[in-house]
C-alpha cells in the first residue's frame, strides 16, 4: 500500500466551522483562564454560558459559546 494513502486515512478530518463542538470542564478552563469554582459562580450569577447536558453527570460547553464569552470581555475592556 501506498504510505501517502495510510497517512491520508489516518488523519482526522477537521469538523466543518458550522458545526457545533463541545468543549468539557479542563478545556474551558485552559481556555478561559477560570477555576472550576470561579466558572460555576459566574454561572451562578449569571454571567458565564450554562453548560449542556450530555448524559448522566457528564455536561460541555458548546465552544462558541465560551468564545462569545471571551470576546464580550474583550469589549467590555476595551471600552473602558
Amino acid at each position: 500500500m501506498n504510505i501517502a494513502i495510510l497517512a491520508h486515512q489516518a488523519t482526522p478530518a477537521a469538523p466543518p466551522p458550522d458545526r457545533p463542538r463541545f468543549m468539557r470542564l479542563p478545556q474551558v478552563m485552559a481556555s478561559t483562564g477560570l477555576s472550576k469554582s470561579g466558572i460555576y459562580k459566574y454561572i451562578k450569577q449569571g454571567q458565564f454560558p450554562r453548560p449542556v447536558p450530555l448524559g448522566g453527570h457528564y455536561v460541555a460547553w458548546l465552544s462558541s459559546e465560551i468564545d462569545a464569552w471571551m470576546q464580550s470581555r474583550i469589549s467590555e475592556r476595551n471600552e473602558a
